[in-house]
């Protein structure tokens, strides 16, 4: 039994008792993400206790020994519909496809533990500029420490999970790119890991650009920036790359531009490639040819390998494209010899497959909504300012993240946490305060200027 899983619950609540609860609220789920085990303990009829059920249930608990009055004061927002729908969408299909009431409760939890909760927590304690600052450091200091780990496995080969967890988290084969060693450290593989690396690649250099971090330990910020970026060129993820230097060039596109076109054009963008794969049976090939111009041979094979799958599995979704197929395997593709033969690697797809188009639509809300109200909300010109800065790196994380969803599916709770934190960021409230700040800081200047003008007639 993985021990440090089940330590962790009196762990993260000594870190209540000995930390304002935000920010152990923060530490809590990127040390669970980053340290904790991936294995998970079997429980009947229940979904598996894992690293991130393990750090959604000690949180909570944190919260209710030590904070319990803001969470019983926090109030629903018609923002908050979309996580509610997703939480309730395993339910849905359960009832629908006739597996019953248990079934659906505990299908339920599996999207509450991973999603609702990490979501709710952004709720209580990620809502304001110092907050999201906290963030967004929390992240860059954790994985500047973590910078050795990856470094010793780029050398030794990916050991660490073995050595201390005594058995690797994915198969080994995945870690040998390139002819070196693709890292994972306590990670579920390469891309978990060097995807992560991204997300601190970008507070690391709004941090740095905004001035908002100018030192740590003695260090220029800019020095452990650029370590840390290397660490992610040299991470053998090709993939994490694009989208971590893709995210630093919307921060400074748009800021420099003054304009929000490009974010609007990603925002655009998702939807409709979504309705073209769903709705118009689009089979994706232009994509498969774009990535033979960028990418070597085999990671375009890879690619053009997960979309031929997502075609057949599309087909097999819309087969009962409102509520989808429930759980069971039944939304996945067999043989007849009754043989699993359907790779899914994408989150869009899974999605689809289990909960139809009421799940994805709700799955993909959570993910852009936030993005949309800050790209509405907060004007280019204030991308580097003192107050957003913080939360423009967190709202780059979440877009990285959204966008390897149509890739990819590995459940990571920190960008649900930044969604559940930006989704009611009081960005009106942000500006009357700068408002408000500046005007003091003019009349404070306008009282000294005729102050010398008396002393000096």
């Amino acid at each position: 039994m993985p021990v440090t899983l089940v330590l962790w619950i009196p762990t993260v609540i000594v870190m209540f008792a000995v930390m304002k609860p935000h920010r152990a609220a923060m530490w809590s789920f990127v040390l669970g993400w980053m340290y904790l085990p991936e294995l998970g303990i079997g429980l009947s009829g229940l979904p598996d206790y894992t690293k991130v059920s393990a750090s959604a249930i000690a949180i909570m608990l944190g919260v209710l020994f030590y904070d319990q009055q803001r969470l019983f004061a926090l109030r629903l927002r018609l923002w908050d519909l979309p996580i509610i729908l997703w939480c309730i969408a395993p339910f849905i299909s359960s009832i629908v496809n006739g597996d019953g009431v248990y079934d659906g409760l505990s299908s339920m939890l599996n999207a509450v533990l991973p999603w609702g909760v990490p979501y709710l927590i952004g709720r209580l304690y990620l809502t304001n500029p110092v907050q999201a600052k906290d963030m967004a450091v929390i992240i860059f200091t954790a994985t500047v420490l973590y910078l050795p780990l990856i470094w010793l496995e780029m050398l030794i080969s990916p050991q660490l999970h073995l050595k201390l967890y005594g058995q690797h988290a994915h198969q080994f084969i995945h870690s040998i790119r390139d002819g070196g060693y693709r890292p994972r450290v306590f990670m579920k593989n390469g891309l978990t890991l060097a995807l992560w690396m991204a997300g601190a690649s970008i507070c690391g250099v709004i941090l740095w650009q905004s001035k908002q971090l100018k030192t740590m330990w003695g260090m220029p910020i800019a020095w452990l920036v650029a370590i840390q970026f290397l660490t992610l060129v040299f991470s053998r993820s090709s993939g994490a790359l694009v989208l971590g230097v893709a995210g630093i060039g919307m921060y400074f596109s748009t800021f420099y531009v003054k304009s929000r076109i490009l974010i609007s054009l990603v925002l655009i963008a998702l939807p409709i490639y979504l309705a073209s794969r769903v709705v118009f049976d689009w089979d994706a090939a232009p994509v498969i040819e774009a990535a033979k111009s960028v990418f070597p041979s085999d990671r375009v094979g890879s690619l053009e390998y997960r979309i031929y799958n997502e075609n057949l599995l599309r087909d097999k979704a819309m087969e009962r494209p409102l509520f989808g197929w429930g759980g069971f395997g039944r939304s996945r593709l067999y043989n007849d010899e009754g043989q699993d033969i359907s790779t899914t690697d994408s989150a869009w797809i899974i999605v689809l497959g289990q909960f139809g188009m009421f799940g994805l639509l709700s799955f993909f809300a959570i993910l852009m909504l936030p993005l949309v109200r800050l790209a509405y909300r907060v004007p280019p010109l204030f991308w580097r300012h003192p107050a957003f800065a913080a939360s423009i790196a967190l709202a780059m994380i979440l877009g990285i993240f959204m966008i390897d969803r149509l890739l990819n599916a590995q459940i990571n709770p920190i960008p649900l946490m930044i969604a559940g934190g930006l989704t009611v960021m009081p960005w009106r409230q942000i500006f009357a305060m700068i408002r408000m700040q500046s005007m003091m800081a003019q009349k404070q200047k306008d009282r000294f200027v005729s102050a010398e003008l008396q002393d000096n007639p």
